[in-house]
């Protein structure tokens, strides 16, 4: 019986979705459950306001979202400061990047 419930909700869901596209989003903002990379340049814009660069390694903050854009990938949560988090902790990372002879490498900390 179990098991038959498990199917059945699955189902459903499946159901829901094939009805409404945009409720696998979970915000009804994309057009379906493909999500569209123009929906998260807010964030870095934000990101890059917040703060002064004054150490400059491999991207810096004017490139940050070409390089976010072309190598993390998307996520969208229900719940927005997840969403927040999730772009900023790749906006963080991609500072500790710098160039060294033999290709890239992350450093540990921000220092001159």
């Amino acid at each position: 019986m179990r098991k038959f419930i498990k199917i059945a909700g699955f189902g459903l869901l499946l159901l829901t979705v094939a009805a409404d596209p945009t409720a696998a989003s979970g915000k009804g903002k994309n057009s379906g459950p493909i999500l569209n990379v123009s929906d998260y340049k807010h964030f870095v814009d934000y990101f890059n306001r917040m703060e002064d660069e004054n150490i400059v390694q491999a991207i810096p903050n004017s490139q940050a979202w070409n390089w976010m854009e072309a190598n993390i990938p998307l996520f969208d949560c229900p719940q927005d400061n997840f969403t927040e988090i999730y772009y900023f902790r790749w906006w963080s990372l991609r500072k500790h990047l710098r160039v060294t002879p033999s290709g890239y490498a992350f450093t540990e900390f921000l220092i001159n």
